[in-house]
């Protein structure tokens, strides 16, 4: 038999497509460019501007927060077990409260929390009862007469020597047409207190005017307290400092 002749390629129909693929198509919009350092920096914007609008509103902040705790109160109040206006706290309460009842009774019980609580409470409950609700009223009023004495010890007035001092230091700087604002700062950590008081007046130049010549080991302020004053105002603060320099041997007396 004769062959048929094969047809050229020209007349052979191909697929419309060469290579096909199952991956999904990139589609024709174009790539976003936004970095992500972009993205840090409009969030950081946007966050920096959240707290100056906060900053610049104390009262309607410090308002929002005493609500939202007084609420946060009430709804775990309702929420959790309670005997009478007695919650529930895990129960280290009536542990210590019952160890110092046993303790004032000259009894040593085991304890995992250790004595020390129990030994100041040991007095109060030979007093009230054995019971943690008997010992109650006089705890709460214990911790009134704490927190109201700690703010008299805050609002007390100053010392007279010193008083004298900051007396002298205004005046002066009357006399130079400088204002001077007296207030007092207090705090658990001191260099913190310093700092966020820098950060909030925001001064050209702060004056750390204490004699380094009369600084001590025990009084304060102490040489080190000093020292950590000095170095934190240097790292942290982005104003000018000024610090007494303790006198030449051979200064003349003003």
């Amino acid at each position: 038999m004769r062959r048929e002749p094969a047809s050229c390629s020209g007349s052979r129909r191909r697929p419309p497509c060469a290579k096909g693929s199952s991956a999904p198509s990139r589609g024709t919009a174009r790539r976003s460019r936004v970095s992500v350092r972009h993205r840090a920096a409009t969030a950081a914007r946007f966050g920096g501007s959240t707290i100056d609008y906060l900053l610049a509103r104390p009262r309607a902040v410090l308002g929002t927060l005493i609500v939202g705790q007084i609420l946060a109160v009430v709804v775990l109040a309702l929420s959790i077990a309670h005997n009478g206006w007695v919650w529930f706290q895990g129960g280290d309460q009536i542990w210590i409260t019952t160890t110092g009842w046993l303790l004032g009774g000259r009894n040593l019980p085991p304890t995992e929390l250790g004595y020390l609580w129990p030994a100041v409470d040991a007095p109060i409950m030979r007093a009230t009862g054995p019971t943690y609700v008997q010992a109650l009223p006089v705890l709460v009023i214990a911790q009134v007469l704490g927190v109201g004495r700690r703010r008299r010890r805050i609002d007390e007035p100053l010392e007279p020597a010193l008083a004298a001092t900051v007396r002298a230091a205004r005046e002066h700087a009357g006399d130079v047409g400088v204002e001077v604002e007296a207030l007092r700062v207090t705090g658990r950590r001191p260099v913190a207190s310093l700092l966020g008081f820098v950060a909030d007046r925001r001064p050209a130049l702060v004056v750390l005017a204490s004699d380094p010549a009369a600084l001590r080991l025990v009084r304060r302020p102490t040489r080190r307290r000093y020292r950590q004053f000095v170095a934190a105002l240097a790292a942290h603060a982005t104003c000018l400092m000024w610090t007494a320099q303790a006198p030449a041997a051979g200064a003349a007396g003003a």
